[in-house]
C-alpha cells in the first residue's frame, strides 16, 4: 500500500504524469504516457481495426480524430455540422436507423459511452476511443 501511495505522490509532483486508461469493458487499467489517441473500430465481425493518431491539441474532437485517421485507411462520412453533425457511416458500414433490429455506430471514450456528438467531444492525450456497430 505504501509503495502505491508513494508512487501516486511522486506522480503528482512531476509534470506529465501518466493518465490512467481503462479497458473498453472497464475491468482493467493501465498507465499511459502516450501523446497519441487510440482509435478502435469494432464492426461486430471478427475484424477490429486499431490505429494511433497524434494528439492535435485541446480542441481535437472525435470527429477530428476520424479525419486524421484517414491517412491510415479509416473512412468516415458525416452529415451536418457542429453539435448536429452525425456519423453516417464508418469503414463503409452505414447506420441502420431506428427499429428493434437496427444497428448504429456508438462511440466510447476510455470505456464510457459518450453522451454528446462526436463532433464536439474534446479529446485528451492518451484517450482510447472505440466505435462499435
Amino acid at each position: 500500500m505504501y509503495r502505491n501511495f508513494s508512487l501516486l505522490i511522486a506522480c503528482l509532483m512531476l509534470t506529465g504524469c501518466p493518465a490512467v486508461e481503462k479497458s473498453p469493458a472497464g475491468s482493467a487499467t493501465r498507465l499511459s504516457t502516450s501523446t497519441d489517441v487510440k482509435l478502435t473500430i469494432d464492426t461486430g465481425d471478427p475484424k477490429v481495426t486499431t490505429v494511433k493518431v497524434p494528439y492535435a491539441g485541446e480542441k481535437m474532437t472525435v470527429r477530428d480524430l476520424l479525419q486524421a485517421a484517414q491517412s491510415q485507411g479509416i473512412t468516415a462520412v458525416y452529415q451536418g455540422e457542429g453539435e448536429g453533425a452525425m456519423l453516417q457511416s464508418l469503414q463503409g458500414i452505414g447506420n441502420e436507423g431506428g427499429g428493434k433490429e437496427a444497428k448504429n455506430w456508438i462511440f466510447y471514450v476510455n470505456g464510457k459511452q459518450a453522451t454528446v456528438s462526436s463532433a464536439v467531444y474534446s479529446l485528451q492525450p492518451g484517450d482510447a476511443i472505440i466505435w462499435r456497430f
